[in-house]
């Protein structure tokens, strides 16, 4: 690949990183489009190239939340659990799916948590207060952050997308708490992602041709991102941030469904 190409793939990624590691997304959403838009490689190393990015930018990001003591270890495990299966799973089944049924699907349900999460920003409801988590909650914990693993391997995305309204809604965090939280479980499913395909993807290889330049920038810069986001953004400003990405991600995939 032409130097100068590279070099404009790697400046996009530093942004993308610099974003997105506030928000406890991993910044797959925008990697896998960036790279399919430069034609880097064929689709399935695309996402297993995302897989790294997404790795880089949340270890980078877990670091620094974890350093200001906003990574709930124990949330974060339990979320890793189901979503390290689900993610293996994504991976087998991820040429087996219709497409465009899933991009509607994340498209509705992406729309509808940005919703919600706007109804109760602007109408100061307040969902972090400190509750006991019942069974039904644990249930649909699990269920989700199985399907969020899925996600994260079939697409190259993170599945923080889905991660960080689990953990303000059913596990009752702060927002810079689901942020960071959601960061150090993308770091561990996106390595269950990474490990199936260097299993079962011909291309793998590939990809780390790719991706090692890469990496260094996603993770200065959502290690650069990520601490000045601490110190400087306030909690409804990074919630308005996290709403903007959930409709950003809903749009975007309902033009993959019909486009």
């Amino acid at each position: 690949m032409d130097i100068a190409v590279l070099s404009l793939i790697a400046i996009f990624v530093f942004l993308i990183a610099f974003v997105y590691s506030n928000m406890g997304l991993g910044g797959g959403m925008l990697f896998t489009p960036l790279l399919v838009a430069f034609a880097v490689a064929d689709k399935d190393t695309l996402v297993c190239i995302s897989l790294f990015l997404v790795l880089a930018t949340s270890v980078a990001a877990a670091y620094n939340h974890g350093v200001a003591k906003l990574v709930k270890y124990k949330y974060g495990l339990l979320l890793a659990s189901f979503s390290i299966p689900g993610s293996i799973l994504g991976v087998l089944v991820g040429l087996e799916i219709h497409a465009r049924i899933f991009y509607v699907l994340f498209a509705m349900l992406s729309c509808a948590v940005g919703a919600k999460m706007l109804y109760d920003t602007l109408y100061a409801r307040n969902t972090c207060v400190v509750r006991n988590v019942s069974l039904p909650g644990y249930v649909a914990v699990a269920l989700i952050a199985f399907f969020a693993g899925m996600v994260s391997a079939m697409f190259g995305v993170g599945g923080g997308i889905f991660n960080v309204p689990v953990l303000l809604y059913l596990l009752y965090c702060q927002t810079k708490e689901a942020s960071g939280t959601s960061s150090f479980t993308i770091c561990l499913t996106s390595l269950g992602g990474i490990f199936t395909n260097a299993v079962l993807l011909p291309t793998f290889t590939t990809s780390l041709y790719f991706a090692i330049p890469l990496v260094f920038f996603a993770f200065f810069g959502a290690l650069l991102g990520s601490r000045i986001g601490i110190k400087k953004l306030k909690e409804k400003s990074l919630r308005i941030i996290f709403i903007s990405m959930l409709f950003v991600a809903g749009i975007q995939m309902l033009i993959e469904a019909f486009f």
